[in-house]
């Protein structure tokens, strides 16, 4: 009986898959955060203006 590698193919596949939406959405997290800590100053400087 020959062995069945379609689903461990298709196991691969998917791993690899979720691995690169987990990275993209890292990616996109990491960025937001640093939008994030870009905005707090700016707000900071807008709500106390410099005299």
């Amino acid at each position: 009986m020959a062995y069945d590698y379609s689903c461990e193919l298709a196991n691969e596949q998917n791993n690899r898959e979720l691995m690169l939406y987990n990275s993209q959405k890292s990616i996109e997290l990491s960025l937001k955060l640093s939008l994030l800590r870009l905005d707090v100053p700016l707000i900071i400087l807008q709500k106390f203006p410099y005299e």
